[in-house]
């Protein structure tokens, strides 16, 4: 596997970049900022990778009805950037368009993966936990709060945020006993090949504009 968990820096994804050299667009799923009147910063985040020199897809989950739609979408991506937001309605919407089981299974034989907040959230075993950060009841009838289980830790992203730092805090010392929190700065990203090993790596923030 290729994993990397992003808070908000994308620039650690240059690494990948310079190693994988193909110019195939990378997939790019916006559907975490569903839930929010302005997800400008979903829009920032596809601007990112574009001055990093990739080439975007977006496949919005909303408009995509099955698994092989979604199989034929990505038939010719590089990799799948999954942005920021609301964990519950990502999730949902990964089960409702029939993605959830084909993504799962492209990650774990090795098609590179890289999430963003939320994104980086679901690839634990459960959203269930962040419920005391994301507000699930955005998403009152999500069909499985089951995710995708392919790390064993929850990535805890922009910890250096002081507006948050109270409730992360009580999160983590909620939680910290019964699973495995790896915590990270906006400029910070977490590189795992088997969901389990891991490195805190530098992913800065790049100036828009």
């Amino acid at each position: 596997m290729y994993i990397l968990c992003l808070s908000r820096g994308l620039d650690a994804i240059k690494n990948w970049k310079k190693e994988a050299r193909s110019d195939a667009p990378i997939a790019f799923i916006p559907n975490a900022g569903d839930t929010y009147a302005d997800p400008y910063f979903v829009h920032e985040s596809e601007q990112r990778l574009q001055l990093l020199g990739l080439q975007t897809r977006t496949i919005d989950l909303r408009k995509v009805n099955s698994s092989s739609e979604f199989e034929e979408q990505m038939s010719d991506c590089s990799g799948i950037f999954v942005a920021g937001g609301n964990s519950y309605n990502l999730l949902n919407e990964l089960y409702r368009s029939g993605s959830f089981s084909p993504l799962k299974r492209l990650v774990s034989e090795g098609f590179p993966y890289f999430g963003e907040s939320a994104g980086a959230v679901i690839l634990y075993r459960s959203i269930e936990p962040v419920a005391m950060i994301d507000d699930p009841q955005d998403v009152p009838n999500i069909i499985s709060t089951d995710a995708f289980d392919l790390v064993d830790f929850i990535t805890l992203p922009h910890i250096d945020r002081e507006k948050y730092s109270d409730l992360f805090e009580s999160f983590y010392e909620k939680f910290s006993p019964a699973h495995k929190i790896v915590r990270i700065r906006d400029d910070q990203a977490i590189i795992t090949e088997d969901g389990s090993n891991f490195r805190i790596i530098p992913s800065p923030i790049r100036a828009l504009g």
